[in-house]
């Protein structure tokens, strides 16, 4: 017996491509980050719109930093222009020694916790990001 052909839920697919779009960013995968941009990302006071763009701003970001943005309360709904509006907490864990790591970072706590708002948008090559920005920090550490 086979499964039945999932029906497509557009909240979940749309937070699902705001998910990878993070994990991209984590893993350096910046090329399908850029694929996944259909739109703006509005990141440290720039507006990046293209593949160029989003390339030229994360290749200054340092090949030893080990980052995770962990998005977490993330909710939705459609609008009336036939995207999905979401939000979400985004909690920051990094460390950069300025050398390759063998292991394990040491855990030195939340950077910063920040509310995180998007639209994703069916597209004919899947769902894409249309808009994304996030809040001024809400908890920042070392204040």
């Amino acid at each position: 017996m086979t499964d039945p052909t999932p029906t497509e839920d557009p909240l979940s697919r749309a937070i699902d491509v705001l998910v990878r779009f993070f994990r991209h960013l984590d893993d350096g995968d910046y090329e399908s980050l850029a694929g996944l941009l259909d739109g703006e990302w509005h990141r440290q006071g720039r507006v990046l719109t293209t593949r160029e763009g989003v390339m030229e701003a994360l290749a200054t970001r340092s090949q030893t930093r080990r980052i995770h943005h962990l998005l977490t309360n993330v909710c939705g709904q459609e609008v009336a222009d036939g995207t999905i509006a979401l939000t979400a907490y985004m909690l920051v864990v990094q460390h950069d020694s300025g050398t390759y790591l063998d292991g394990p970072a040491p855990l030195e706590g939340i950077t910063s916790i920040r509310t995180l708002r998007a639209r994703a948008v069916a597209t004919e090559d899947g769902w894409r990001i249309r808009w994304l920005k996030s809040d001024p920090p809400s908890f920042a550490a070392g204040l």
